[in-house]
């Protein structure tokens, strides 16, 4: 089962305080209004359930949502700030600012049991203004990556046509875990002059997660029991890491891995 998800990083303020599931762009609401220069809540994003949930709001391709994902922006509340308008044709974006590591990441984890599938993403410079930044790159659950550009052009002059930069993904990257980083260090004072917006995401079913124990973690107390299963020839769905429906040694790399990086 895939559910689809675009998450608009927009601001809307309406006198009825609630979304209007109809707007194709600006779909999450902040009553009132954090502002521009405002952090991001980190609440924002997380175990979507619907078109509005507690106050933001969310755009949908299909009806379905992402309940067992969560996301994280940079490392602090400090690390990602809100911005109406100029970066390129995008509106209500995030920058990251000007402080600490000057490598943007926004991380999506999903809970046991289900996978993320990231399926684009736009970024734009500002004011309407084209850059080249440093990298953009996309990281699975063991920190590699599964895209990556260097020297990346970043559109914004709204004199282009489009009028910003959009990553898309066929098929979308998948893993447990997904990190989104770009790097706009070589901007030098101009760093945080980068947004990204409408970040489209889904989740999946993954039952294969290695925990074999069940204790809610992929860790060393899985491997005595992942081995009795593999010795013994039983199945369970947990240990079929690679999911082709029977446990056996190509069940064995991809268990190390998901042991090796923490699920």
């Amino acid at each position: 089962m895939h559910n689809s998800l675009i998450l608009n990083l927009g601001l809307v303020c309406t006198s009825l305080f609630f979304c209007n599931p109809l707007l194709a762009d600006v779909i999450l609401i902040f009553e009132p209004s954090p502002g521009n220069g405002e952090n991001v809540n980190q609440s924002y994003g997380d175990n979507v359930s619907g078109s509005t949930v507690d106050g933001f709001c969310y755009e949908d391709t299909d009806g379905k949502f992402t309940p067992n994902v969560q996301v994280e922006y940079g490392d602090s509340d400090f690390d990602f700030r809100h911005w109406d308008s100029s970066f390129g044709d995008l509106f209500n974006v995030l920058f990251r600012h000007q402080s600490g590591d000057l490598t943007a990441k926004i991380t999506f984890q999903a809970e046991p049991g289900y996978g993320v599938l990231l399926h684009s993403f736009e970024m734009a410079g500002w004011p309407q203004s084209d850059y080249i930044i440093d990298a953009v790159a996309v990281l699975d659950v063991c920190n590699v990556p599964m895209f990556e550009l260097t020297d990346v052009s970043i559109i914004g002059n709204t004199n282009s046509s489009p009028d910003h930069t959009t990553f898309e993904f066929e098929p979308p990257l998948q893993s447990s875990r997904i990190q989104i980083l770009f790097d706009s260090s070589n901007l030098g004072s101009d760093v945080d002059n980068i947004g990204i917006d409408n970040i489209r995401f889904s989740q999946v079913v993954m039952p294969g997660t290695g925990d074999v124990n069940q204790d809610g973690s992929v860790d060393l107390l899985d491997v005595a029991p992942f081995v009795d299963l593999l010795t013994t020839g039983q199945y369970q769905i947990e240990a079929d890491v690679n999911e082709d429906g029977a446990l056996n040694l190509l069940d064995v790399s991809p268990f190390v891995d998901r042991i090796t990086c923490g699920g």
